[in-house]
């Protein structure tokens, strides 16, 4: 979890080693509270992800949601997608998928449920979980309005090895899915109205397909 949000420890150590003891001792003292090993059960313990079993014509079309978005949207390089709190699909590699999966189900999503009910309450659209509350404008995206960044790994074809590298990530949420984009481009307030625009209907039609299966 913490090569996540921060890298490795080799390259962080080397940078700043009393920064590197410093992030240790901030993220660990926050992050090893919250994992209650007592009540952790056994996926957790074999590092694993839940996946949602589909039929057939139902995953082909969260597959074609997937491929014409990054279709209509080149700037998204790897995509996750979630029903409640179990994988449908992803393009990330399967050494960042347990870690992201932990993330999502049991930091991210339990956090913004509570906003998640109110907001549903007043509309049946999509929106954002981070970033941005207000994407009407195009200011830059600083400060508290900065999204989230993770390091997962990338394939190297020309050395056929897999490297960390720093993502970008966008949370949106409809209804009961989830999907997770990540790009290493600039993102900018009109393209998140743009995906919201896409995403707000295209994925509450896959949502409801799954919900009712």
């Amino acid at each position: 979890m913490f090569r996540l949000f921060f890298g490795e420890f080799s390259s962080f150590r080397k940078k700043n080693l009393q920064k590197f003891k410093e992030r240790l001792e901030y993220f660990f003292g926050r992050y090893l509270p919250l994992l209650k090993l007592h009540r952790m059960p056994l996926l957790d313990y074999l590092n694993g992800a839940a996946f949602l079993p589909l039929s057939g014509p139902t995953y082909l079309n969260v597959v074609s949601l997937s491929s014409e978005l990054v279709e209509e949207f080149p700037a998204i390089q790897k995509v996750l997608i979630l029903y409640q709190d179990k994988v449908l699909y992803y393009s990330i590699s399967r050494r960042d998928l347990p870690s992201l999966f932990r993330y999502l189900t049991q930091s991210l999503l339990p956090m913004t449920i509570g906003d998640e009910l109110d907001y549903q309450s007043r509309s049946t659209h999509g929106r954002f979980l981070r970033g941005p509350s207000d994407i009407t404008i195009d200011a830059p995206l600083t400060g508290d309005d900065a999204l989230p960044t993770v390091h997962i790994y990338n394939y190297n074809e020309a050395e056929d090895t897999e490297e960390l590298v720093k993502y970008q990530m966008m949370v949106y949420r409809s209804l009961n899915a989830t999907v997770c984009m990540f790009t290493t481009e600039e993102v900018t307030r009109r393209l998140m109205r743009n995906i919201d625009s896409y995403l707000g209907s295209e994925l509450s039609k896959v949502a409801s397909q799954i919900g009712d299966w």
